[in-house]
């Protein structure tokens, strides 16, 4: 069975053409989900992949791909070449099987930066990660969403009952794929809480510690100003004269020591507060 494939997409688009396929390729090379469609003279396969979209497109013992051809197991081909689209079956099989093993590339990286700044949280780094794992839960799900639509499809063009086993087992890999993307995403926003509760904790910290410093230079600033009433009163003569000199000095240290007494029990009782937090 003839099998084509084109790095150059405008060579890949002359010859669909040719075959009398006149669907808008150039619209699938920016699809940002897989998908299959079936028609009744020929399918097309599109999987989205971390640096391009693959396109294949089936027809009666015919097949074009852009930009690659996967490369089948030959031997396999031989045990069911007698089949109807064995070749073609075999070609869908390879891409979407090699499609999931970028996908699972790509959530390794991201493991592997979580791992690397477990430690050291990066607000950025784990907002870029978050969206990275975003953007491919999205592409795997329409990864299975296409292998269902395939495999209920019942195209004449491709024969998924001649690798039924296999095809299962790409659909549970997938599915296991997903699981770990969402269970990662999970990490990543519980390890963002964590972050989260902790520098609140620490700004609590900090404003208790401004409000102890700001009622110590009030209790400084209350006793500054004892010879500086005193002197204001003794410098106008009329209050002077109302009042004893003893009196005045008496009722305002009085009211100094009250507020450095008020001001100790304050700073101690939230100490004591604090430390049964």
């Amino acid at each position: 069975m003839p099998r084509f494939y084109f790095g150059d997409f405008d060579k890949f688009r002359e010859k669909a053409e040719s075959l009398g396929i006149h669907e808008d390729l150039s619209e699938l090379r920016t699809l940002g989900a897989s998908f299959f469609r079936n028609y009744s003279k020929y399918a097309i396969l599109v999987l989205v992949l971390p640096r391009y979209n693959f396109i294949t497109i089936f027809k009666d013992n015919l097949s074009i791909s852009y930009p690659f051809l996967p490369a089948i197991d030959n031997k396999w081909l031989n045990e069911i070449k007698k089949r109807r689209n064995s070749e073609n079956t075999l070609i869908a099989y390879y891409a979407l099987d090699q499609a999931l093993d970028e996908y699972e590339k790509e959530y390794l990286k991201a493991k592997e930066q979580i791992h690397k700044y477990e430690e050291s949280y990066n607000f950025e780094m784990y907002e870029e990660l978050s969206r990275s794992l975003r953007d491919l839960t999205d592409v795997v799900e329409s990864f299975l969403r296409t292998c269902f639509r395939i495999d209920r499809s019942k195209s004449k063009f491709i024969s998924i009952d001649l690798i039924e086993y296999d095809f299962d087992v790409l659909i549970e890999d997938a599915r296991y794929l997903l699981d770990r993307i969402i269970s990662t995403k999970k990490e990543i926003n519980f390890m963002r809480n964590k972050f989260e509760l902790e520098i609140s904790k620490e700004l609590n910290i900090n404003v208790a510690k401004l409000t102890e410093i700001m009622l110590i230079l009030t209790i400084i600033s209350l006793i500054i100003s004892v010879p500086n009433t005193v002197a204001t009163i003794f410098g106008v003569a009329p209050l002077a004269q109302l009042v004893t000199p003893d009196f005045i000095i008496g009722l305002t240290l009085f009211s100094t020591v009250l507020a450095v007494i008020v001001s100790v029990w304050y700073i101690k009782y939230n100490r004591s507060s604090s430390s049964l937090k």
